[in-house]
């Protein structure tokens, strides 16, 4: 009898989990765009190290956008009317991200280091080299350790021939979340500086460079970046 009683505890738990993330998963998409696309348009934007990515960046040509966890939202927001492409994990907790960003115009490869990476990485592949979208990759993951690149972005840099620009955004009056990464939350009005390092090339596997030789030239690029931004792992 009591291995009965929680068997059906257990299921009107599991109903009332699907059904929150079936409202979350409606709702949010049009809350969430319409609340990070008035809180990051209410900031003043200033840029730092532009000039050194300023031609590609202007060219129209495809590239790949790497950034950290922690400040993804301020990254997908500036890019959004880039036509790009970007990598959302196919957990049923992502597919409200995933409607968010596709509702700001983005393309979405879905897989994770965990589950469909590989799948994900081809898809982002083929649109980068077919059609020519931007693309954009959270160098440390959906699931960290935070601010270590995993190798993601310069396989898909070498595979698909573009080159990588390392970018952060940093937020002078902000919270910082209690989350793996420390996501930051700019506060309404105030000042967001984009951050960009000079762009990375992958040379072509033929040419004997290992990956963990550039994955490292991209987390050290970006850690850089948050230095000299001020923007440690508070």
């Amino acid at each position: 009898m009591t291995r009965v009683r929680e068997s059906g505890k257990q299921a009107i738990v599991a109903k009332n989990k699907n059904i929150r993330r079936s409202v979350a998963q409606a709702v949010f998409p049009s809350l969430g765009r319409w609340l990070i696309t008035g809180l990051h348009a209410s900031c003043r934007w200033t840029f730092e190290g532009r000039d050194s990515a300023s031609d590609l960046l202007d060219s129209g040509r495809p590239f790949i956008c790497a950034t950290w966890h922690f400040c993804v939202l301020s990254i997908l927001y500036h890019f959004r009317h880039s036509r790009g492409v970007v990598m959302v994990s196919r957990s049923r907790d992502a597919e409200s991200l995933a409607r968010l960003v596709e509702r700001w115009g983005y393309a979405t490869a879905r897989g994770s280091k965990h589950k469909g990476g590989l799948d994900a990485a081809r898809d982002m592949i083929e649109m980068v080299k077919r059609e020519g979208r931007k693309a954009g990759l959270v160098a440390d993951g959906s699931q960290g350790p935070a601010r270590r690149a995993q190798k993601g972005a310069v396989f898909i840099a070498r595979a698909a021939r573009v080159p990588i620009v390392p970018a952060i955004v940093s937020a002078r009056r902000r919270i910082n979340l209690n989350s793996w990464d420390r996501t930051q939350i700019p506060l309404p009005f105030t000042e967001l500086t984009m951050h960009f390092a000079p762009p990375i090339i992958v040379p072509p596997k033929n040419e004997g460079r290992p990956l963990e030789t550039s994955r490292l030239e991209l987390e050290d690029a970006l850690n850089g970046l948050c230095r000299r931004a001020g923007q440690g792992e508070d």
